[in-house]
């Protein structure tokens, strides 16, 4: 007991020298979690540098398979359940961290996570984070097979990524019919708000997708904003760029 005393009180004082952010936010920092999951997986190392943030209205639902950070770990650069947008509630919508046994999670770099951001990789399942990668809130991802989202990837509220369709479908010899498919997202693509992308999706680097669709299919050619859904799931504007506010 004393022994984990030490060790919040020194996580507390690192806390309040090192990280870049307000006391009003450092407040909505949960600190048991935080250095539970930085100890869970990447040990000594992630407690003295404590690279992922978790905050408070987080549920940690299962903390199992791998977490991997490629490159130089730095602190707070992946923070689960911060709140972000004003018509998120934090009280009816925490954010979910489940992660199972033999799945890993990859950090390329920056990744925020935000209030009400759900993740759920199953078992044997990869979900990788490029580099400054913003998940604005309320969103879901459910990796069974692989899941890629590549550098500054910015995804609204209500997107919904699914690379599994959870139950299986035999045809009448007994052949299944709906595998799992990886869902691709090339880098510098922002995703609108209410989407679904479904399994094997690609989703070309400097596009858009469009509010309210839902995306089954490979697009290949880049700056181009992509909406619609089943057949209607076509190019709305080509030759295009976009940037963060």
């Amino acid at each position: 007991m004393t022994s984990f005393i030490k060790i919040k009180s020194k996580i507390f004082h690192i806390t309040i020298l090192d990280m870049a952010v307000s006391f009003k936010e450092l407040l909505r920092v949960d600190l048991l979690k935080t250095v539970y999951i930085n100890y869970k997986y990447l040990q000594l190392g992630g407690v003295k540098t404590l690279p992922i943030y978790v905050y408070n209205n987080t549920r940690l639902s299962s903390c199992r398979g791998k977490v991997i950070i490629n490159g130089e770990m730095r602190r707070g650069m992946i923070r689960i359940g911060k709140s972000h947008l004003p018509i998120v509630d934090r009280k009816s919508n925490p954010s979910i961290w489940k992660v199972d046994d033999d799945s890993t999670v990859v950090f390329n770099g920056r990744a925020y996570l935000n209030q009400g951001v759900k993740i759920s990789v199953g078992l044997g399942g990869t979900l990788v984070f490029g580099d400054h990668v913003t998940i604005t809130g309320k969103s879901e991802i459910v990796c069974n097979k692989r899941i890629d989202i590549g550098n500054n990837c910015l995804i609204s509220w209500d997107v919904l990524f699914l690379d599994d369709d959870a139950h299986k479908i035999y045809d009448k010899d007994g052949i299944l019919i709906n595998e799992s498919k990886a869902i691709t997202i090339e880098d510098n693509v922002w995703i609108g708000c209410r989407n679904t992308i479904l399994k094997g999706s690609r989703i070309p680097h400097d596009s858009v997708i469009a509010c309210g669709s839902i995306i089954t299919k490979q697009f290949n050619t880049p700056n181009t904003i992509i909406g619609g859904s089943g057949k209607n799931q076509h190019i709305i504007a080509s030759d295009i760029y976009w940037k963060r506010k």
